[in-house]
């Protein structure tokens, strides 16, 4: 028993002992790469802010969409389990708020607030982000004409997306600066649902850009 004991301790040594190496050999830090093109540093960098951005809009979607957890069975057949953090109850969300007999929790406010208070970071990186990308994407106009038209195209529809958004965040802090936030579920839950609509088209878009433009780290 020792000596099995002893066999399943050294294999566990030798099998953390090669991830060690594997990930010392595949660490970037001991590999050299060549200078990445600023193009291709921005574009990346958008695509963080917006994927931020989501993630703050579905945080105030949650918490609009909390409901009151029944026990026994849902007299609805749907409820939020509050336990559950990817089930966020929205499908009731666009619903009346009185189609249901589990009724919402108000949402509370520091919760919306800290979500709230990193979107206008996140826009004003985007903002400048976008201007640095237009300023060196239009150096690439004669290098293949087509080619910029069409990302220019995906580009301006990030720029209106980007209008869109701003104008909805503003609107969306306005309810949540509110009060009483009692009966503002459904109010919060569909605008932050028509603001990751814009924003899913918004991503679509600059991927499409990213993509027309072949971005390497030798542009």
């Amino acid at each position: 028993m020792i000596f099995c004991k002893y066999l399943i301790c050294l294999f566990a040594f030798l099998s953390l002992t090669a991830a060690s190496n594997f990930c010392l050999a595949a660490n970037p830090a001991n590999t050299d790469f060549a200078p990445e093109a600023p193009l291709k540093v921005q574009m990346r960098d958008l695509d963080e802010c917006l994927s931020r951005t989501r993630r703050a809009l579905e945080d105030i979607g949650r918490e609009a969409g909390r409901r009151q957890q029944p026990r026994g069975m849902y007299p609805s057949g749907y409820a939020m389990n509050p336990l559950n953090g990817s089930d966020t109850g929205w499908p009731m969300i666009w619903q009346d708020a009185q189609s249901t007999d589990t009724p919402y929790l108000v949402p509370r406010k520091d919760w919306l607030e800290k979500s709230a208070s990193q979107l206008d970071d996140l826009l004003a990186r985007a903002r400048v982000l976008e201007a640095l990308i237009d300023k060196d994407v239009a150096t690439l106009k004669d290098q293949d004409q087509k080619k910029y038209e069409k990302a220019r195209v995906e580009l301006d529809v990030v720029g209106d997306a980007q209008k869109q958004l701003e104008a909805g965040i503003a609107d969306l802090k306005s309810i949540i600066a509110k009060p009483d936030l009692s009966g503002s579920n459904v109010d919060l839950g569909r605008r932050t649902h028509a603001l990751l609509t814009i924003l899913k088209g918004m991503s679509k878009s600059a991927d499409n850009a990213w993509d027309l433009l072949h971005i390497r780290n030798d542009n």
